[in-house]
């Protein structure tokens, strides 16, 4: 009986039939599930563990060390060094024409007064010297060889007498200078000079920045030690291990490298994404080769995972990464397949308010306005009778529903980048309101009004910033980046919020925070 009742009710009062925006049901999600790649990571090799402990290249303490060189500043060219821990020989050539000064000690600089007499003066240093780059001390000239800075001279009346040089003069050629107890660390990054290396008085008499990280007896040694472990098959060590012999080896950049490369390929094949984050946070940092390969390795974890919380990790951690805008592509994927499966007025604007530059937008918009279009059109069985009054009402709901989605971002303080999906949710609901309702009160007061005028210009521009952004990211890698990040962003704070469809918040919701538990439990070995 009441069920008669209420029918007989519906049918007139003309509402039986009439929608409205509803809570999505969460059951019609996709339920969420993790599927990792398994491990294939060996056991470690204990038998070439210990054949590699025992047989390891040792690295010799060199007593003397020779390099060519070719560095050249104005008349001056370093051609080749040769250091022992006593005597440091530098060969240089002099190319201009006329003579060059080679300053032993400094001298005096008088500044005249009058015709006769010195006034005033000071010290200036002139000689030679050796200075490191990252090294502190200077280590003078001590002579130019074949130019002693001492030696026996006659003067006028034949008396032999020590004289000590203050500076040599020698016309263009090939010349090698003399330091004493120069440190090797100083001589691998040095500037050899007169006066300074930098600055605007620099000394055209100076060659800096010479770098001889490695002389040619060193590159001999790094070439034999790196063959060595390219003949054994160092990845099905132990990571302890690699690392160990990594760290032994700190002289030979190759040869760190290889150990590298080695340590990346035994971490990669746990398949797990928490270890091979770790690396490129810390054992990668200057293997940038590498690096890349482990973050490709990584997306392919995320990606096999498909979840839309792992690519949103994937990106805060690589935005720069070139699968940065794969990611946000699976990601818009993903949301609005999951807003078809709901199917409801709430989830599309929920998609279009987190990803407003999605390319999925325009389809979200149609589906949206062909259900609104039924809700705000039915007037139930009897809607053949419907008159004006009936659509005015349907109008100015219409109308307030979409001015309460446009202030959302005002009420609830969001930014520029956050309102956009707003604006567009909002500006679909007042196209309906002129397709459907152009002739009502209520719809030409809107059109008619500054505030209608200022949403138009406001929607335009945040319209054009959005095409702007998509038109700039295929070209440059840091825009992209930024594209990337931006969206996490919006979603983030935008399924925080409760403006968003509640079935796609709680999924979401639920989805990120056992990724978290997920990455919490791998980085402590767990899984």
């Amino acid at each position: 009986m009441k069920h008669v009742v209420w029918v007989v009710a519906c049918i007139l009062l003309g509402a039986c039939s009439e929608k409205d925006y509803q809570t999505s049901d969460a059951t019609r999600l996709k339920p969420l599930t993790f599927s990792e790649k398994p491990s294939q990571l060996r056991s470690p090799n204990e038998e070439l563990a210990k054949r590699i402990e025992s047989s390891k290249p040792a690295m010799k303490p060199f007593n003397s060390l020779h390099e060519i060189v070719d560095r050249t500043n104005g008349p001056i060219t370093v051609t080749r060094i040769d250091w022992t821990p006593e005597v440091t020989k530098i060969g240089v050539k002099i190319t201009n024409q006329g003579s060059a000064n080679f300053y032993y000690t400094t001298h005096y600089k008088c500044f005249r007064s009058g015709l006769f007499f010195c006034k005033s003066g000071s010290n200036v240093d002139y000689r030679f010297k050796i200075k490191g780059k990252n090294v502190d001390g200077e280590y003078p000239l001590h002579q130019v060889e074949g130019y002693d800075r001492q030696y026996m001279k006659k003067n006028d009346v034949g008396e032999t007498r020590l004289v000590t040089r203050e500076k040599i003069v020698v016309p263009a050629g090939e010349y090698t200078l003399i330091f004493h107890e120069v440190p090797l660390d100083v001589i691998r990054y040095m500037s050899l000079y007169e006066d300074y290396c930098a600055g605007a008085n620099a000394s055209t008499w100076s060659v800096c920045n010479i770098h001889s990280p490695l002389f040619k007896e060193e590159r001999q040694e790094q070439d034999d030690i790196l063959r060595f472990f390219e003949a054994n098959d160092i990845a099905s060590l132990s990571r302890e291990q690699i690392v160990s012999l990594h760290d032994s080896y700190a002289k030979y950049p190759k040869v760190q490298k290889h150990l590298a490369g080695a340590l990346f390929t035994r971490v990669a094949t746990t398949n797990s994404i928490a270890a091979l984050h770790a690396l490129n946070e810390g054992f990668l940092y200057n293997y940038p080769d590498f690096k890349d390969k482990s973050v490709d390795h990584i997306y392919s974890l995320v990606a096999h995972n498909d979840l839309v919380s792992a690519y949103e990790w994937f990106i805060q951690e690589y935005s720069s990464s070139e699968h940065s805008l794969e990611a946000v592509e699976r990601i818009h994927e993903k949301m609005f397949a999951d807003a078809q499966a709901l199917d409801t007025i709430d989830a599309y604007n929920t998609f279009v308010f987190n990803y407003p530059s999605a390319k999925q937008v325009d389809q979200a918009l149609s589906r949206a306005m062909a259900i609104e279009r039924e809700i705000y059109t039915d007037y139930g069985p009897l809607g053949f009778l419907a008159g004006d009054d009936d659509k005015e009402k349907k109008a100015r709901k219409l109308l307030i529903r979409s001015k309460q989605i446009e202030r959302i971002p005002q009420d609830n303080s969001l930014s520029n980048k956050q309102r956009v999906g707003y604006l567009i949710v909002a500006n679909r609901m007042y196209d309906l309101l002129q397709q459907e309702f152009d002739e009502q009160d209520a719809t030409l007061r809107h059109l008619e009004s500054k505030e209608f005028k200022d949403f138009t210009k406001t929607l335009l521009k945040s319209l054009e910033n959005i095409q702007s952004q998509l038109a700039s990211i295929e070209k440059n890698t840091r825009d992209a980046a930024r594209y990337a990040e931006d969206n996490v962003e919006i979603a983030r704070k935008g399924f925080s919020d409760a403006s968003s469809d509640r079935a796609m918040s709680a999924y979401y919701a639920e989805q990120h925070n056992q990724w978290e538990k997920n990455m919490h439990f791998q980085k402590h070995g767990y899984l």
